[in-house]
């Protein structure tokens, strides 16, 4: 089974993802515990349901197949590719799995194909094609691990907000990590922007209440199943709160590390207020336009919040 943490960029999943790294009960689908782009890429599973979907599609079969194994080509350019990130999250799984997890996607994308062909729907295709696709990754991951894990972990596909997709892949949890949207702009802007400006704020927070908006929209449309899979909880709590941190394990069912790991609750517990450093307009600004939006959805989704 799989275990999904997804942030909504920048919000804190490194720290909860060496925390559940440190139990011993996990087993990374990518090298390193890295992201993929097996589910949401749009060349990957997301796009194939896109192409059933629609009843066909604008690209050769053989790129997803690429896009699913990491493979760049030239003659891909010429059909508007995703994001180059998608194929090298996918290059982990590859280097990781090797052949094991190349006859995966090659049995995956001819049941595509055919499916294509044949006219075989969305629900059929996942029934037939992705959940057996997913059951064999999980069997794969967890037989390559040297410990007797209980889940494999994948992070951010999907991410935090983009809970559509659980209702394609049988998830055992996966759990949404939020945080101060300040501490969050003034990451943001300082990784991708280099620097804090009017422009930059704008664009953050423009693209922070997307994601707010994107996960209320799609959790509403999820399965009443997969509604009890998802599990919300803030950065600040996994960082601060040993309560808390026993909590995901008995949600998980595992128990916590005794020892010191990867995860530093001391170390990581010093990234709570960096966005004290932002100028006060861009406190101000971001506290108005995303705190109001980040407070009203804990309100709203307080009993998915994850209780210590």
């Amino acid at each position: 089974m799989i275990v999904n943490v997804g942030g909504f960029g920048h919000t804190g999943n490194t720290a909860l993802l060496d925390f559940l790294i440190d139990t011993g009960h996990f087993a990374p689908i990518a090298r390193d515990f890295g992201e993929t782009s097996i589910l949401r890429g749009n060349w990957c599973v997301a796009g194939m349901l896109k192409a059933l979907d629609k009843g066909g599609t604008k690209v050769r079969v053989e790129f997803y197949s690429d896009a699913l194994l990491g493979i760049i080509k030239e003659e891909h350019k010429a059909f508007a590719p995703p994001d180059i990130n998608d194929f090298k999250r996918n290059a982990r799984v590859v280097s990781l799995f090797g052949d094991g997890y190349r006859l995966l996607v090659a049995e995956l994308v001819s049941q595509f194909e055919e499916s294509l062909n044949t006219g075989v729907s969305r629900r059929e295709f996942l029934q037939s094609a992705v959940a057996p696709f997913y059951e064999r990754l999980s069997a794969l991951v967890r037989s390559k691990s040297e410990n007797d894990v209980t889940y494999a972990l994948s992070r951010n596909d999907p991410a935090g907000y983009a809970v559509a997709l659980l209702d394609a892949v049988d998830c055992a949890c996966h759990i949404s990590i939020i945080r101060n949207p300040v501490d969050v702009a003034y990451e943001w802007c300082n990784f991708y922007h280099k620097t804090v400006d009017e422009p930059t704020i704008r664009k953050f927070a423009n693209q922070f209440c997307k994601k707010i908006d994107r996960f209320t929209k799609e959790y509403g449309q999820l399965s009443e199943a997969n509604k009890q899979k998802v599990v919300i909880v803030s950065f600040e709590s996994v960082v601060s709160s040993v309560e808390t941190r026993n909590a995901i394990c008995r949600l998980l069912n595992i128990t916590p590390n005794q020892s010191q790991g990867k995860f530093d609750p001391m170390e990581s517990s010093k990234n709570i207020g960096v966005g004290n450093a932002l100028d006060e307009r861009w406190k101000t600004y971001v506290n108005n336009v995303c705190g109001k939006k980040y407070n009203r959805f804990v309100d709203r989704f307080d009993a998915l919040m994850l209780q210590a």
